[in-house]
């Protein structure tokens, strides 16, 4: 799973958004890496679900302003 595919998953309302992203935290946190980088991966991860929504939020309003 990449970020960009996560973003888009919100960024387009699709319904498994929230699944991605909690198996791709998930997926993270069973990896081999080191506490700080599976921090600094889901830091990245929820980052991504954030700019996705708000992507959609900003299309949302605009949407309403034409």
């Amino acid at each position: 799973m990449t970020y960009e595919e996560i973003t888009a998953a919100f960024q387009h309302g699709r319904p498994d958004a929230d699944l991605l992203l909690h198996e791709t935290v998930e997926a993270i946190l069973n990896d081999h890496w080191c506490d700080r980088i599976k921090l600094d991966k889901i830091r990245c991860a929820y980052a991504a679900a954030k700019a996705g929504q708000a992507a959609r939020d900003a299309e949302f309003y605009k949407n309403m302003e034409v």
